[in-house]
């Protein structure tokens, strides 16, 4: 199994969550024999694993609940994705997710526009100490494109890149040799394709006095390799 997983001091409570996340991850894999996984799915499948992570790991987590949100001096009701808290200490962050999916060729601007989604989603939440987007990319790679591991990791490290260079405050991937190997026709029709791994981006942000969305401080700034 590759794992790799670097959290800033501000996410560090959440790192044990997302370590047993990929044992989530590997658990459902062997059980199903490695022919489906949960981000397989959607995006709330995904969350769930990671929610039930989160009890796992110590931590007090609740998921898609009814919250206020803000934009300026407006407030309306709406649903955030996860809450998550510690049992014992005071940090707190609610998350906003989406989930994307990458293939060989996908243009670095989309990426980028990833990210601006759960910005703006995230910063309208204020109900802990913490708010922040976290983007699920899934690689899909089709089988005929005859891409090899290594090609598929540059994809996935080219995502990473331009998180890093936008600001990014927590990084979790896991991909695992025997996801690698199956191929599977997507839900919605198509050729075969593997969706060998999943990349993981967090980032903590807030809402500027103009309304926009602005990224915290203390991103992680060292280089991060996935092979």
């Amino acid at each position: 199994m590759r794992q790799v997983s670097r959290f800033s001091s501000e996410l560090s409570f959440l790192k044990p969550a997302f370590e047993q996340f990929s044992k989530n991850l590997e658990q459902y894999g062997k059980a199903f024999k490695w022919k489906e996984l949960p981000h397989y799915f959607n995006e709330r499948a995904t969350i769930s694993f990671l929610q039930a992570a989160c009890w796992q790991s110590g931590l007090i987590s609740m998921e898609e609940y009814v919250t206020k949100k803000y934009v300026g001096e407006e407030e309306n009701d709406g649903r955030c994705d996860l809450y998550i808290c510690q049992k014992r200490g005071q940090r707190t962050v609610e998350i906003e997710a989406k989930q994307r999916l990458l293939v060989p060729g996908t243009r670095d601007g989309t990426i980028k526009g990833w990210f601006l989604e759960g910005d703006l989603d995230a910063c309208k939440n204020q109900g802990a100490d913490l708010q922040a987007s976290l983007t699920f990319v899934m690689p899909r790679v089709p089988v005929s494109a005859e891409v090899t591991e290594e090609e598929y990791l540059e994809v996935v490290q080219n995502a990473l890149n331009i998180a890093m260079e936008s600001g990014i405050h927590a990084v979790h991937f896991w991909c695992h040799p025997k996801a690698w190997k199956h191929e599977e026709e997507p839900r919605g029709g198509g050729e075969m394709a593997r969706w060998p791994g999943l990349l993981s981006l967090l980032r903590v942000v807030n809402l500027s006095e103009d309304g926009e969305a602005k990224v915290g401080p203390n991103t992680l700034n060292s280089p991060i390799r996935l092979a």
